[in-house]
């Protein structure tokens, strides 16, 4: 799956040239490639199998994570938290 850096930036509300600096450490570790199609195209992101590998292998850290912070805040408040932000978010 690969998907517009434009897009991207949209769903983390970041600025597009913003979001390509942050993304030069993953590229230069190899975890993400990017590709135009075209001279004047837009780039498209996505995984490379390292990085699909690095996803995979940190996603039971961050499970725990989160059911730390609902064991924490309780899962009512957790919910609500996630609730508010999305709220803050426009529509992608």
């Amino acid at each position: 799956m690969d998907i517009f850096i434009a897009d991207l930036a949209q769903i983390m509300v970041m600025e597009r040239t913003t979001l390509v600096r942050a993304l030069k450490p993953l590229q230069a570790a190899g975890f993400i490639v990017s590709r135009a199609e075209g001279k004047r195209s837009a780039s498209r992101l996505l995984l490379s199998p390292e990085g699909k590998a690095k996803f995979e292998a940190t996603l039971p850290a961050w499970n725990a994570a989160q059911a730390e912070l609902e064991a924490e805040m309780g899962e009512d408040l957790a919910a609500s938290m996630r609730a508010a932000l999305l709220a803050v978010v426009p529509d992608v």
